[in-house]
């Protein structure tokens, strides 16, 4: 879509329905990918170029409300940017796949997941499983924003939820695991309203500048 190009309401629509559809799978990378071509405001604007050619100008800046994931009300395009990742992560450790059918959709059978290494945390001299590998990227990667964080107690708060997160490493089938509510269909909820509710913030205003300008025609 070129920059000059403003999307219809509905088209907005469809694609924010789309991006629930997309977390509620468990597909986070296809995700993040709309909301940095659509709603690059939702995100911080380093996640990706999009931002420089979205046909929604970015909001100011959102006021320091403290952000608790468990009940989550921040619209911080960091929180969200980082909840989204943390939710990635998880879905990179699962080991049993978690289909989500959208009713009106077709049924898609659910991808293929990598088996479980057997020991997720040993090392030895041998060569490092490549899904292994990419979980302690992702966790290292997370970890780095977390501590970027400019408030110290979104790092605290940040760090904590990491420090839990991350100990899905140490089951080799964490759906069986202590763990498994962070695998559940509702930690993808979560996230999902989270994200949906700051889109739809954004989406206001610009209905607003839509009805404003037919007003000036």
């Amino acid at each position: 879509m070129h920059a000059h190009i403003r999307p219809t309401a509905t088209f907005l629509s469809d694609v924010c329905s789309e991006i629930r559809i997309n977390i509620l799978s468990g597909r986070v990378d296809d995700a993040i990918h709309l909301l940095e071509t659509y709603f690059p405001a939702v995100l911080p604007r380093e996640t990706g170029e999009a931002a420089t050619t979205s046909a929604l100008a970015p909001e100011p800046e959102c006021s320091d409300n403290t952000f608790i994931y468990e009940s989550p009300t921040s619209i911080d395009p960091e929180h969200l940017h980082l909840n989204l990742r943390i939710l990635d992560f998880i879905e990179t450790t699962r080991t049993v796949p978690l289909p989500y059918h959208h009713p009106g959709s077709p049924v898609i059978a659910p991808a293929r997941l990598p088996p479980p290494s057997t020991a997720r945390l040993e090392t030895s001299g041998e060569e490092l499983d490549p899904h292994l590998e990419l979980l302690l990227h992702k966790a290292q990667r997370l970890y780095s924003e977390a501590n970027c964080l400019p408030k110290a107690t979104d790092r605290a708060v940040y760090l904590k939820e990491l420090g839990i997160v991350s100990a899905l490493l140490a089951y080799t089938k964490p759906e069986d695991s202590l763990m498994t509510s962070y695998l559940s269909q509702e930690r993808r909820e979560a996230v999902a309203d989270q994200i949906e509710r700051a889109i739809l913030r954004m989406f206001r205003r610009f209905l607003c500048t839509m009805a404003d300008e037919a007003l000036t025609l």
